[in-house]
């Protein structure tokens, strides 16, 4: 399935956005997730579907001092 993350279109095997992230290798605790204009609560991650052509932002949460 094609989808597009961060404006670049990726083949992705997850059926969920849950399976997306850990298919990227990303750490869930430090992200937060678009999907075709909604952002996705973490607890959500594993029950949201993906579909073929969603839109995907994915923004790092980063600390500094």
């Amino acid at each position: 399935m094609n989808v597009i993350i961060n404006d670049q279109e990726k083949e992705v095997n997850g059926k969920t956005v849950d399976d997306v992230m850990r298919e990227m290798k990303l750490d869930r605790r430090k992200i937060v997730v678009e999907l075709n204009k909604v952002i996705i609560k973490k607890e959500e991650f594993a029950q949201q579907k993906i579909q073929d052509h969603d839109r995907i932002e994915i923004v790092t949460i980063v600390g500094g001092g």
